[in-house]
């Protein structure tokens, strides 16, 4: 039978998690669940059969800013199919309820490769998505951003306040997101997160590049100052994982230049503004 699952279905919790790594064998969601980070915009859509979770449906409320309005949709995540169950058309029944349950919200999410061919029989249309490269030279300045531990509740809660109404695009980009940001850090898959003067920002070097995943916060007053906080060493280009629009200043916007994701694999329903030219940040999809 099919089941919504909320944060305060406890007992249904555990099933979940069990049919999660069963599927997706690299991400878990019980730490995410012990820091008492599933909240109420997330439920879960599931086919169940005694006490076992077949077929599932992570559905997160999103508020988002898209070309400067507010809009509210649906993300799609945790879509999964037990292996033993498969063929059966469980994914069906609970796609198309969520799909029922979603009215007149546009509805969109990020797949993998494998899957390609599969959500355009639900609706969907398959959209690029891009990062924004800007070719600067950085040298690494004192201070250095306050590296913050998301195993701490206390720091997590200063996630949560600082995401609160706060945009890092007028763009693309979902506001109130912290809770699906706190999922890849309680899996570890994140950037370190650092404070610098107001803002936190999701941030690392690799290979002289600065990758810039998240930024829960203000415009900086200085933008090389700020950048040059979040570095350790040299680099010789930064790149954002969304459009940083509310981030930097229009100089700066003027020499950014977009790179299509290859594997992103974005595919919305019901969007007619979804930006032509534009990224979410990583740490906004499920």
């Amino acid at each position: 039978m099919l089941r919504c699952i909320d944060q305060h279905d406890h007992p249904l919790h555990s099933a979940f998690c069990h049919l999660m790594r069963q599927v997706f064998t690299r991400s878990d969601f019980s730490r995410w669940i012990e820091w008492g980070e599933w909240g109420q915009g997330y439920r879960v859509l599931a086919w169940q059969e005694g006490d076992q979770l077949l077929a599932s449906v992570g559905v997160t409320r999103m508020s988002m800013i898209i070309h400067g309005e507010s809009i509210q949709a649906d993300q799609w995540g945790a879509v999964a199919c037990h292996p033993d169950h498969r063929g059966r058309g469980l994914s069906r029944h609970v796609l198309e309820a969520a799909i029922k349950q979603a009215g007149a919200r546009p509805i969109f999410l990020y797949a993998n490769p494998n899957v390609r061919e599969f959500y355009p029989r639900f609706g969907f249309r398959p959209l690029s998505s891009y990062r924004f490269r800007w070719n600067c030279e950085l040298e690494p300045a004192a201070p250095a951003a306050t590296l913050l531990d998301l195993h701490s509740a206390e720091q997590r809660a200063q996630l949560h306040n600082q995401s609160t109404g706060i945009a890092d695009s007028f763009r693309l980009s979902a506001t109130h997101s912290s809770r699906i940001a706190s999922w890849y850090y309680a899996n570890g898959f994140a950037r370190p997160l650092r404070r610098v003067e107001s803002s936190l920002v999701c941030a690392g070097v690799n290979a002289g590049v600065l990758y810039i995943d998240g930024w829960f916060g203000a415009r900086p007053t200085d933008c090389r100052a700020t950048l040059a906080a979040l570095i350790d060493q040299p680099v010789r280009s930064v790149e954002f994982g969304f459009y940083p629009d509310a981030c930097l200043p229009d100089k700066v916007l003027s020499e950014l230049a977009a790179v299509m994701e290859p594997e992103a694999d974005l595919f919305v329903r019901g969007f007619d503004c979804w930006p032509a030219e534009a990224g979410l940040s990583p740490l906004a999809r499920t």
